[in-house]
């Protein structure tokens, strides 16, 4: 499972646990989470088609908000830059149950947004990655 391989990747970095001691929540926050921390989700997964269906080779979009409050907003740069330095360029298998294969991952975007009601600070990564798993 990818997604699992890329938390345990991105949280077993020292600078990423530095920032954030918490994260790699699926799609949000939970209540009362102490900031800063950070989510992901998947925005596409495309596979490669042959005559004979899949053949197991895929690339899938990857987002990951980032969240800092309003008395410090650099934090949300600094844990953003944290799992860049992690993810940009990865190549290698994860440690999730399938062994995923990663042949690149690649950041397309980031955005910038700040949330009125929640007073949260929120920086999106997103990533295309190729991959396989067994």
């Amino acid at each position: 499972m990818l997604e699992l391989g890329i938390k345990d990747l991105v949280m077993a970095n020292a600078g990423v646990l530095a920032t954030a001691a918490t994260g790699g929540f699926l799609l949000s926050l939970p209540k009362d989470t102490v900031l800063p921390s950070w989510t992901y989700r998947s925005i596409s997964d495309v596979g490669k088609y042959a005559l004979r269906g899949e053949h197991g080779f895929f690339t899938r979009r990857l987002q990951i908000d980032c969240y800092a409050n309003p008395l410090n907003p650099g934090q949300v740069i600094t844990l953003a830059k944290a799992i860049d330095s992690v993810l940009s360029g990865y190549q290698g298998t994860l440690t999730d149950p399938d062994s995923t294969i990663v042949y690149g991952c690649f950041r397309s975007d980031v955005i910038d947004f700040f949330d009125e009601a929640g007073r949260t600070y929120r920086r999106m990564l997103e990533y295309e990655i190729q991959y396989c798993s067994a």
